[in-house]
C-alpha cells in the first residue's frame, strides 16, 4: 500500500499554481484569526463563506481574506490544501 497524502500551503506569490492546486483538492484546511481551524470539503455542507462571492470563491481564498464563520467575520491566517 503506497497511499500518499500531500498538502500545500497557499499564500505564495504564484497564484496560477495555487489555483491549479485548489481546483482538484479533496479538502481545504482554513486557519482563522479566531483560533479556529475549519475543514472545507466541496462535497459537504460549507461552514465558511467568503465575504465577497459565494461557494465558487471558496477555492480562491488566500491569507488575509475575510470570511464569515458561525455568523461572524474572521480573517484567514492560512490555507492548506489536502489531496
Amino acid at each position: 500500500m503506497n497511499d500518499t497524502t500531500t498538502t500545500k500551503c497557499l499564500g505564495s506569490d504564484d497564484i496560477e499554481t495555487d489555483q491549479q492546486t485548489t481546483d482538484d483538492c479533496e479538502a481545504m484546511i482554513v486557519c482563522l484569526n479566531t483560533r479556529r481551524f475549519v475543514i472545507v470539503r466541496p462535497s459537504e455542507k460549507m461552514n465558511v463563506w467568503p465575504c465577497e462571492g459565494g461557494w465558487e470563491r471558496i477555492r480562491q481564498i488566500h491569507t488575509g481574506d475575510r470570511v464569515i464563520y458561525q455568523g461572524k467575520i474572521s480573517i484567514v491566517r492560512a490555507v492548506e490544501v489536502y489531496r
